[in-house]
C-alpha cells in the first residue's frame, strides 16, 4: 500500500478542481441535464427532507444518499440548485477517492493520475 505524500495531496486538489471547474463549464454552456432517476432521487431527497425516515423511498438498499441530499434540502431550502451543489461536491469527492484507492493499491502516482483524469471527464451525473 503506498503512501499518500504532499505530492498526492496536489494531484488530488487538482483533480478536484478539474471536475468543479468541468462541471461549471458545462453549466455555463447550458448543459443541464437531469434523468429520470436524477429527478426520482431529488423527490425522494425531498421526501426526507420533510419528514426524515431510515428508509425514505421505501425500498433502498442505500438510503444514505438520500440523507445527505435531504438533509442539505431542509438546511438550505428545497431547490433544485441546492441538489446540484451537493452532487457537484459528491462528485468532486468521488474522484479525489478513486486517486486515494489507486494508490492504496499500489498503483504509481502517475497510473493513479490518469485514472482520476478517466473520473473527471466520464463520471455520470456531474452536470445535474
Amino acid at each position: 500500500m503506498a503512501r499518500l505524500d504532499r505530492s498526492d495531496a496536489a494531484r488530488i486538489a487538482a483533480l478536484v478542481a478539474l471536475r468543479v471547474a468541468l462541471t461549471l463549464a458545462h453549466r455555463s454552456l447550458g448543459v443541464d441535464s437531469l434523468s429520470d432517476d436524477d429527478y426520482a432521487r431529488a423527490v425522494i431527497s425531498e421526501r426526507f427532507a420533510a419528514a426524515p425516515a431510515l428508509d425514505p423511498s421505501g425500498t433502498s438498499w442505500l438510503p444514505a444518499p438520500f440523507w445527505v441530499v435531504g438533509t442539505a434540502l431542509r438546511v438550505f431550502g428545497g431547490a433544485m440548485d441546492t441538489v446540484r451543489v451537493v452532487h457537484g461536491a459528491a462528485s468532486a469527492l468521488a474522484v479525489a477517492l478513486v486517486y486515494v484507492s489507486a494508490r492504496g493499491f499500489g498503483m504509481t502516482t502517475r497510473v493513479a493520475w490518469l485514472v482520476g483524469l478517466l473520473c473527471v471527464e466520464l463520471q455520470p451525473g456531474a452536470v445535474l
